[in-house]
């Protein structure tokens, strides 16, 4: 996963130097890993725009049977949500694991 992208996009760390934030972040992406299973997502990611490419191509062949624009259409829109779907997961894990790591930052500094 690249945290580069997660660069001033939480607005709880969004206020400080960028090298303090990619600190932060690299501990979060580790946090995620080891409680979250951003591992596993990874491991699948490669699999997710297959299953939902076939799932669209399905759907597509339920309602309006077998044309020759199918298999275009289910590709596009099967990738699209792929790609939308694997960006709100890694963004999602990355939140819960920057939440766990300000959280045990706070609790040390008290």
């Amino acid at each position: 996963m690249d945290i580069k992208a997660y660069i001033d996009h939480f607005q709880e760390i969004s206020a400080m130097e960028r090298s303090q934030q990619f600190d932060i972040l690299e501990q979060a992406r580790k946090e995620a890993e080891a409680h979250f299973h951003l591992k596993a997502l990874e491991t699948l990611q490669p699999l997710i725009p297959i299953l939902l490419v076939l799932a669209v191509a399905a759907l597509l062949y339920v309602f309006w049977s077998f044309t020759s624009w199918l298999p275009i259409v289910a590709l596009l829109v099967g990738l699209l949500i792929s790609r939308v779907l694997v960006k709100e997961l890694e963004a999602h894990l990355m939140a819960k694991g920057l939440k766990r790591v300000l959280a045990r930052s706070s609790d040390k500094s008290e």
